[in-house]
Order: structure tokens, then sequence, then C-alpha cells
């Protein structure tokens, strides 16, 4: 999303991301797409529900948008990417997201519970990665944007991925009091 767009605009597109993709919550398969059998829904009547039962001093709808928010995997391997550049910092190897048709199909998990009278919500995804050698790039590093995507590659070319991995990204949340901790596990 870009930066000069509004928050609602920004909700919307989660929102829109979110609906798309096959998620499991609460070890409920979603059917993505689906108005009444998807994501968005079984999520929304989730947080109305946990709140209400448990009478927690929360507000449902603010719950949901956030737990929406955290499961897109754009946000999740954004913030990965981040992370894990700082580790590979080889002078001859870049690191780079990729778009993995098989890791995109793997669907995001996300459980939410009350707990000592507190909200609760785990939420994991995974995201592809891979290293090029700078050597194979027209501009070296300068070839990747700031969300790790290569954007120049040489001319003609495709720019091999020297070795891809995954990363399974898991953010847990304590909602009722707004602590959080977002980590990740490499799967070669």
């Amino acid at each position: 999303s870009s930066s000069t767009a509004s928050p609602t605009s920004k909700s919307r597109l989660r929102k829109k991301k979110a609906m798309g993709e096959a998620a499991v919550i609460n070890g409920v398969m979603t059917v993505p797409g689906s108005n009444y059998y998807g994501t968005l829904r079984l999520l929304q009547d989730l947080c109305v529900q946990l709140c209400q039962m448990n009478d927690l001093p929360l507000n449902p709808q603010a719950v949901y948008e956030s737990i929406v928010c955290r499961m897109n995997r754009s946000v999740a391997s954004v913030d990965a990417y981040s992370k894990m550049k700082r580790i590979v910092k080889a002078s001859n190897l870049s690191l780079v997201r990729t778009q993995d048709e098989a890791t995109n199909n793997i669907p995001c998990e996300v459980e939410i519970f009350e707990a000592n009278n507190e909200l609760h919500a785990n939420v994991t995804t995974t995201a592809s990665f891979g290293l090029v050698r700078n050597a194979d790039l027209l501009y070296g590093k300068g070839d990747i944007n700031n969300h790790g995507f290569l954007v120049s590659p040489l001319k003609g070319e495709t720019v091999e991925i020297w070795a891809k991995f995954d990363a399974i990204i898991t953010e847990k949340m304590n909602i009722s009091t707004g602590d959080h901790i977002r980590f990740s596990s490499v799967v070669v």
C-alpha cells in the first residue's frame, strides 16, 4: 500500500487481502473469498463473541481490525525482511523477498482466546525469501527496493536465486494490555 493512502483505505486494502487468503481460525479452515464462510466473517464473529461472553472492556471492531492488520502477509514479510537483512551482511550476497506460489498457499493461522480475563491472539504467516549474488545484479544492492523485492534485474535476464527459504512469522499478542511480540523461524 502506498504511503499516501488514508487509514481507511489501508484498512479496506488489508481486509480485501485477508478475505482472499485461506486461513485457519481457532482450528477452523475458512473459505477464501466467501462472505458467509470466509476469514473476515468468522474472525469478526469470534471477536464479538469473545469480548461479550467474557465481559471484556474491549471494542470488538478494534480487536478485529488489529488482527486483520497482523494477518497481512505483506506487513509480516516487510518486518521479517528488515530484521533478517541485518543478519545477512555478506558483501557478495543480498537478501530478497520472493513470491513463491506454494508458500502463498499456506494458510495464515489465527488463534484468539481469553485467559485470565484478558484477550490474546496468535497470528502465524509464512513468507518466502532468497539470497542473490550481488555480481548478478545490474546495480548491486540498488536493484533491491526498501521492501526487499528485486526491481532492476540484469537486462533481458532473470536473476537466479542462489538459496531459497521460508520464514514462519508468528506474532503473539495480549490485546487487553497491548503487549505483543513478533518472531520468525527460518525453514530451508
